[in-house]
């Protein structure tokens, strides 16, 4: 017999409210994110569930001022960028609504005040950069799916929950910032001695929009270089931990100690945007980071491909995926998506037939190139 779902009553002046586990895990979710897509929450919460039991469930949390949705507002992409959530269209766009905040502090144990500080509704902007961070997980979830255990996402921490200040040392009180768009913990099923697979990697990720200058990035940049010289090889040495970062509030996930193994994924645009990023990157970083990619927002949902839900068998996706047309279809896009495969310890099966003979996925996996 199955066990009866756990739930709490949630009374409100306009509707009484019994949440669930399901309801639960997207208020959490819209906090962690900072809003999402109702395609998006359907993908994560509601698997082969039609779309009319989603929204009717969505209509229910928002009468009971748990979440708020209304039509999604026209970021800086505009909603013909391939591969971004601002391209899916036609979808309602969440938040957390203010009777979520008791909710919130009861389950992760935050403080009411600073729950409201994140319930800005910010900027089409602020909007528009949440939701890729939220695509990306869904990306990145899709294809540890897909790979049948070759990557596996373990944790997923949005930037607010990933930010540290670091003291530069310069006999001043000054601080900077490390605070990534995403940190990942993956593992990219590369065995180790004994068939053991290794410890899991930080992926750090960032989300441009296109509207960041050159000089920002290269201050962005300089920054994950001091973050990845200076902190994480001492973290691996606890004797010689010190006062050089800490972390801005007690909900910060912990830094992983990682020496040179990070990796540092930006997802941007268009490939001529790509290309001027990776000449910035290459002047500002140089070697200090070699496990470094700059992919398209397109390149990230071509390898990922459409949602496997339990209705949709792998063969299905597969043939659904081939239906839909395909920057794969030119050679350079294929030769991108290739790299980007590799950069994640893809399998060359991953791929398939279309991978082409000199891809890094046509032998042994290779090491993410350096720009």
């Amino acid at each position: 017999m199955k066990p009866p779902t756990p739930r709490r009553k949630i009374s409100n002046r306009s509707l009484q409210i019994i949440l669930t586990l399901r309801d639960l895990g997207i208020i959490i979710d819209l906090y962690l994110f900072q809003g999402m897509l109702s395609g998006q929450i359907g993908e994560l919460h509601f698997p082969g569930i039609a779309d009319r039991r989603r929204n009717r469930r969505l209509t229910m949390l928002a009468r009971a001022n748990l979440i708020v949705g209304g039509p999604l507002p026209l970021g800086p992409l505009g909603a013909a960028t391939p591969g971004t959530a601002a391209g899916l269209g036609g979808q309602w766009f969440y938040q957390l609504g203010p009777a979520a905040v008791e909710v919130i502090a009861n389950h992760l144990g935050i403080a009411p005040d600073d729950i409201r500080r994140r319930l800005r509704k910010g900027s089409p902007t602020a909007r528009a950069h949440a939701l890729e961070i939220a695509q990306c997980f869904i990306a990145l979830r899709r294809i540890a799916t897909k790979s049948k255990g070759t990557f596996q996402v373990l944790k997923f921490h949005p930037e607010a929950f990933f930010s540290y200040r670091l003291n530069l040392s310069n006999g001043t009180s000054q601080e900077e910032r490390f605070r990534p768009d995403a940190h990942v913990l993956v593992h990219l099923g590369d065995i180790g001695e004994e068939g053991k697979e290794s410890r899991p990697r930080q992926l750090f990720c960032e989300v441009d929009l296109g509207h960041t200058s050159s000089s920002e990035w290269e201050k962005k940049l300089r920054i994950v270089g001091r973050f990845c010289s200076m902190v994480l090889p001492k973290l691996n040495h606890p004797s010689k931990a010190d006062s050089t970062y800490k972390a801005d509030s007690n909900e910060i996930a912990p830094v992983m100690p990682d020496g040179d193994r990070p990796l540092y994924l930006i997802l941007t645009t268009t490939e001529v945007r790509a290309i001027n990023l990776k000449q910035i990157m290459t002047r500002t970083l140089g070697d200090t980071l070699p496990n470094r990619l700059i992919a398209t927002f397109a390149d990230l949902a071509e390898l990922a491909g459409p949602p496997i839900s339990p209705t949709l068998s792998e063969k299905d996706a597969s043939q659904k995926q081939e239906s839909i047309p395909s920057l794969a279809l030119s050679s350079a896009a294929r030769a991108r998506r290739e790299r980007l495969a590799a950069f994640l310890g893809l399998s060359a099966s991953y791929l398939g037939p279309h991978a082409s003979e000199s891809s890094p996925l046509s032998s042994v996996p290779a090491k993410p190139e350096k720009d």
